[in-house]
């Protein structure tokens, strides 16, 4: 997913982070790589964007105030919003990984990541959509 789309206007971005240097760290590589960002600091509020602002993606810490990451999933799928879910998260068990990606994650990034990383899983076909949850992210594994 490049940063703007066929019909000119910029992909719009949530960054769902409450680490406010990792939170700029990822925003700026986003408006920089062309995206339009909007960053939220825990669940609740991210829930209430998500919403109004329909993102085409969102970038998704998982130990959140208020709502959780995983609660976060949870309702934007049952929801039925379409926006692409990639969760950056300090859990790396293939447990954690495997049930965000079954949850409808469309990625999972370990912390640390590069932020390249971040955005060449969004245009791979279908966003690595469901059907591919059995596999876990490279990055995690230690593998490339």
């Amino acid at each position: 997913m490049s940063g703007v789309q066929p019909n000119g206007r910029k992909r719009r971005i949530l960054v769902v982070e409450d680490d406010a240097v990792i939170a700029q760290a990822i925003a700026a590589y986003l408006r920089a790589a062309g995206y339009e960002v909007d960053a939220v600091d825990d669940g609740l509020k991210a829930l209430r964007r998500i919403r109004y602002a329909s993102p085409d993606a969102i970038v998704l810490d998982l130990m959140l105030p208020g709502t959780d990451g995983w609660q976060v999933i949870e309702s934007v799928r049952a929801d039925g919003v379409e926006a692409a879910v990639v969760v950056v998260s300090a859990r790396v068990s293939e447990r954690d990984r495997v049930h965000a990606l079954r949850m409808g994650a469309d990625d999972y990034l370990c912390k640390p990541f590069g932020m390249p990383e971040l955005v060449a899983g969004w245009s791979r076909p279908c966003g690595g959509r469901p059907a591919e949850a059995e596999s876990a992210c490279a990055s995690c594994r230690g593998t490339s």
